[in-house]
C-alpha cells in the first residue's frame, strides 16, 4: 500500500508539472490571460512588429556591402539578382598600382550603427500601436522616453529597448519596462571573415585562400573580377548559406601594362 500511495503522488506531481507547462504556453501566446497581466502584452507587440524591419535591414547591408544607402559603391548584378546594386568598397583607391585603404576598419560597429538608424523610425511607431490599441481595451497609456541599442553578436543580432510603459484600466494598473528582440542570423560572423579580408587586400593587394578553409570551415569565399578590374567578394555561410557581399578596388595594374 505505501508503494502504491507513493506512485499516486508521483503521478499527481506529473500531472502538475505538465499542466503548469501547458498554461505557461497558453499564456505565452495570448490564448488566455491572467490577472496582472496585460490584454496586449507588449513584449511579443513590438517583438512582432519590428522583426520583419531588422531583417530588411539586414538583407540590405549584406548585399550591399555593409550600407543601407552605398556612397561609394560598385553598380553590379549578378545572375541570380533581379535588379542592379550599389555594392559598397569597403577597401579602395582611386590610383592605380597602390593598395587599397579599408574604408570601415570597424565594421561590426558600423553595421550596428547602420540597423539601429534604418529601425529608429518604426520601432517608434511600433509602440505608437501598441499604444493605440491599448487605448482602444479602454487603457490610460503612459510611455517615457525610448532608448534603445543594436549589438551584433555570433549568429544573432539583439535589439533592446529601455522604455518605462503604464497602462491603468479601473482598478488594474501594469507596467512594462525592458524589451529584448532576438534575431537569429549569420551578419556578425560573415563580418568577421570580410574584415580578414579587408586586412589582406590592405596589406598585400589580395587574399589569399590558401589555409582560409582551414581556419574558417564553415564559410566560403568567392571573388568576381569586373571588367574595370575590381574585384567583388561574396562571403556564404555554408550552414545558413547567408552571404555578404563587397567591392574592393585596390592594386590595379591597368590594361596594357
Amino acid at each position: 500500500m505505501k508503494k502504491q500511495g507513493q506512485i499516486t503522488i508521483f503521478v499527481i506531481i506529473a500531472l502538475l508539472f505538465v499542466g503548469a507547462i501547458i498554461l505557461f504556453f497558453l499564456v505565452r501566446t495570448g490564448k488566455i490571460s491572467v490577472p496582472g497581466a496585460f490584454e496586449e502584452d507588449p513584449q511579443r507587440f513590438i517583438e512582432n512588429c519590428i522583426e520583419p524591419k531588422i531583417k530588411e535591414s539586414i538583407n540590405l547591408l549584406t548585399s550591399q556591402g555593409g550600407n543601407t544607402n552605398p556612397r561609394l559603391y560598385k553598380t553590379f548584378k549578378f545572375s541570380e539578382d533581379k535588379v542592379y546594386k550599389n555594392i559598397s568598397y569597403l577597401c579602395y583607391t582611386p590610383k592605380n598600382y597602390i593598395t587599397c585603404v579599408n574604408q570601415e576598419p570597424l565594421l561590426i560597429n558600423h553595421l550596428e550603427i547602420e540597423i539601429f538608424n534604418y529601425i529608429h523610425e518604426e520601432i517608434e511607431n511600433c509602440f505608437v500601436s501598441w499604444e493605440n490599441k491599448m487605448q482602444a481595451l479602454g487603457y490610460e497609456v503612459k510611455m517615457e522616453n525610448l532608448d534603445f541599442l543594436v549589438e551584433l553578436e555570433p549568429g544573432q543580432v539583439i535589439v533592446e529597448a529601455d522604455r518605462i510603459i503604464t497602462a491603468n484600466k479601473k482598478e488594474e494598473s501594469f507596467s512594462y519596462d525592458n524589451f529584448r528582440v532576438v534575431i537569429r542570423n549569420k551578419i556578425y560572423d560573415l563580418a568577421i571573415v570580410a574584415q580578414e579580408i579587408l586586412s589582406q587586400e590592405g596589406e598585400y593587394c589580395s587574399f589569399s585562400q590558401q589555409g582560409f578553409g582551414l581556419l574558417y570551415p564553415e564559410f566560403r569565399v568567392e571573388i568576381f573580377r569586373t571588367s574595370d578590374l575590381n574585384n567583388i567578394y561574396t562571403v556564404t555561410d555554408k550552414g545558413s548559406s547567408e552571404k555578404f557581399r563587397f567591392a574592393v578596388r585596390g592594386c590595379v595594374i591597368p590594361p596594357g601594362l
